[in-house]
């Protein structure tokens, strides 16, 4: 729990925590910087919060080659993976896998919730994330958010995409099914078809936490 501080996560595992709010972290009016981190298999236990891995409100965070998966959120405001209340907020190269929300109606966002703030997302991949109202990926409630590189799914609200979104098959080694959160083993292990690989799609980038851990069958 972060108040009007700084703090910086780098090569660390936030795994299986419960919390109120921001099942992994939560960070109010704070400077937050995560690098090469995994936020797997946290949960809020409380009806009306938000961010099963990770909460940030009135806050400035970073996101670089980092993963949430298989986080969670009792039924509230939404956001499995994460939730992002007024945060200016950069994510690069990160993977929301397996999160999932319980919200109430007109809320959403399996992987990522967003309600007031600027928000950039490039080369982040969505994969597998659900909610029981909208936005199984991403839900926008109020802000700007440009998304370049990235590949998204199901979006509810606006974002300003500054490349078109990526398209293709995601070639997961592993079903991960979302209804199961929390659980910790939710990584982004694909096959070498899939479009999250350089050669695969039209930015030519590797799109999220990614690596290449499986042959798909007949390969």
């Amino acid at each position: 729990y972060v108040l009007r501080g700084s703090l910086r996560v780098e090569a660390c595992s936030i795994e299986a925590n419960r919390a109120r709010s921001g099942g992994g972290i939560e960070a109010l009016i704070s400077t937050l910087e995560i690098v090469d981190t995994d936020f797997l298999g946290n949960y809020t236990d409380t009806p009306n919060m938000s961010g099963g891995g990770l909460s940030c409100s009135g806050s400035v965070l970073t996101v670089v080659e980092s993963t949430f998966g298989g986080n969670r959120t009792a039924i509230g405001i939404g956001g499995g993976g994460a939730s992002l209340t007024g945060t200016n907020a950069v994510l690069t190269a990160t993977t929301f896998v397996g999160n999932f929300a319980e919200v109430h109606p007109l809320n959403g966002g399996g992987g990522l919730a967003i309600e007031g703030g600027t928000v950039t997302i490039d080369r982040c991949a969505f994969v597998e994330n659900c909610a029981t109202s909208s936005g199984q990926a991403l839900h926008v409630r109020q802000g700007a958010v440009e998304i370049s590189c990235s590949y998204v799914g199901d979006i509810d609200g606006f974002v300003d995409f500054l490349e078109p979104p990526i398209a293709g098959f995601s070639a997961l080694c592993e079903v991960v099914s979302c209804t199961d959160a929390p659980f910790v083993d939710a990584e982004l292990d694909v096959s070498e078809e899939s479009v999250l690989l350089p050669g695969n799609n039209p930015c030519g980038v590797l799109i999220g936490d990614t690596t290449v851990g499986c042959q798909v069958s007949g390969a």
